[in-house]
C-alpha cells in the first residue's frame, strides 16, 4: 500500500515497514477491520529499532549517541506527519466514495 512515495526518500527498510503498517492499521481500524496483527507486527518493528539504538558502538562518546537518538526523533517525527496526512487522505476517499454510494 505504501510502498511508493511522492518524495522518493531512500529511507532504510524497518522505517518504511512501520510507515506502511501504521498507515494500514489507521486504516483497518477506520472501517472496523481486526488490526491485532498489525499491532504486533509494528511493536515488533519498533522493539527491533529500540535495541538497534541502544546499541552504541564502542568508540562514540555520549555526545554522538545523542546525536543519533535525535536524528532518529526526527525521522520518527516526519515519518509520523507521513503517515498521518497518507491515513487521512485515503480516509477521506473513503467517507467520499460512502458518501456517493448513499445517494445512488
Amino acid at each position: 500500500m505504501n510502498h511508493w512515495k511522492e518524495d522518493e526518500e531512500d529511507l532504510p527498510t524497518p522505517v518504511e515497514e512501520v510507515e506502511a503498517e501504521a498507515i494500514a492499521y489507521a486504516i483497518s481500524s477506520y472501517v472496523g477491520l481486526e488490526t491485532t496483527r498489525s499491532e504486533l507486527y509494528i511493536s515488533g518493528w519498533v522493539e527491533h529499532a529500540r535495541q538497534k539504538s541502544s546499541e552504541a558502538e564502542p568508540e562514540e562518546d555520549n555526545e554522538d549517541v545523542d546525536h543519533r537518538r535525535e536524528t532518529a526523533r526526527s525521522v520518527i517525527r516526519d515519518r509520523l506527519e507521513y503517515v498521518r496526512k497518507t491515513s487521512t487522505a485515503i480516509i477521506e476517499t473513503i467517507t467520499l466514495n460512502e458518501e456517493l454510494n448513499k445517494t445512488d
